[in-house]
């Protein structure tokens, strides 16, 4: 099993995480106030929701640039524009 860009595995692995994303996007509501409730500090709880949002953005982020690469091998994002 190779870890080329555009591996097999590779975008198995990109597809779970952007279905973690999805997943962490869902289940948010649902977690937060059961934690805070538990920590007794409802003063965090815009902390709390804002952090866990923001893990499920680098997960989905992450997810999606594991699948691009897949199909799209070539695109390096070579800022300078220099050619191996």
């Amino acid at each position: 099993m190779s870890n080329t860009p555009g591996s097999s595995a590779q975008l198995v692995w990109g597809v779970t995480l952007a279905l973690m994303g999805i997943a962490v996007f869902i289940r948010v509501p649902q977690v937060v106030p059961e934690l805070v409730k538990k920590m007794n500090m409802a003063s965090g709880e815009a902390f709390i929701s804002f952090c866990m949002y923001l893990v499920g953005v680098i997960l989905l982020g992450g997810g999606v640039k594991k699948i691009y690469a897949h199909y799209y091998p070539g695109d390096d994002n070579d800022s300078n524009g220099d050619q191996p």
